[in-house]
């Protein structure tokens, strides 16, 4: 799978820091397997600080993922982002680390596996066979189910 890597902060953080953590972040990308593209439909934008909701939208393709964390208002313009960018109708998934620099591994794997089944299309369920009657469920063809009765005795007294 290819991705565009992107990194956004605000404008005040140094072009050196951001080119350490785009390094970084291509290097655990690579390591799970996940090539790194000039231009991809799907991209993974690493979030620094706050105020970067603009350069975010700028990286963005039509399938994102966020990377933020709790530090440097990170997450919350993590989250003005995506809130643009679904309102745009692109897709936006935000996953939020622990720390700058932790690894993302498991969850952007999930994450990018997701984003690659919704780009093939949502897969189709049949129904194969009749229902079944001792399924709750299964009462597709047949009536509504039959509601239980219930008592309620009064065991106390005021």
């Amino acid at each position: 799978m290819e991705v565009k890597l992107g990194v956004a902060s605000s404008p005040h953080v140094g072009e050196d820091v951001r080119r350490h953590y785009g390094e970084v972040y291509g290097e655990m990308l690579r390591e799970l397997g996940v090539s790194l593209a000039e231009s991809s439909d799907l991209a993974v934008v690493v979030v620094l600080t706050g105020g970067a909701k603009e350069e975010v939208l700028s990286q963005a393709a039509s399938y994102n993922v966020l990377l933020a964390w709790p530090h440097y208002n990170s997450l919350p313009s993590v989250l003005e982002a995506a809130a643009a960018l679904r309102g745009g109708g692109r897709y936006a998934k935000l996953l939020a680390l622990l720390a700058p620099l932790a690894s993302p591994s498991e969850l952007l794997l999930r994450a990018l596996r997701l984003i690659s089944l919704k780009k093939t299309g949502i897969p189709k369920f049949g129904v194969v066979g009749r229902s079944n009657k001792w399924l709750v469920a299964s009462g597709l063809g047949g009536g509504a189910p039959r509601r239980s009765r219930c008592r309620w005795r009064r065991t106390w007294r005021a």
